[in-house]
């Protein structure tokens, strides 16, 4: 779980890739439309509307703007409750009498 004391607090630098110094753009900031505007392992937060909270940053819910953030990209190598050795994927394993 993050603890509020280490999340960032959005910030928005720019749109559009201007002010092209600052872009590729850092973790919580925006606004971005696409995960080529972001740094290395980010990619962009697509928020659907005004005061949505933005995954793993402060202040979107504070922010009236539509603005779209950057995120570190979801681990997709293990998934919870998701048995993700082999070729298939089954939610849970099977169980096997011995």
């Amino acid at each position: 779980n993050f603890s509020p004391q280490y999340l960032l607090r959005i910030e928005y630098i720019g749109n559009n890739g201007k002010p092209t110094n600052s872009f590729p753009l850092s973790e919580c900031m925006g606004d971005c439309d696409n995960n080529e505007e972001c740094s290395s392992g980010l990619i962009c937060y697509q928020r659907n509307g005004k005061n949505e909270a933005v995954p793993g940053c402060l202040g979107g819910e504070d922010d009236d703007g539509t603005s779209d953030y950057c995120i570190p990209a979801p681990d997709e190598t293990i998934t919870p409750g998701v048995d993700n050795i082999g070729d298939t994927m089954t939610l849970f394993p099977t169980p096997v009498d011995i």
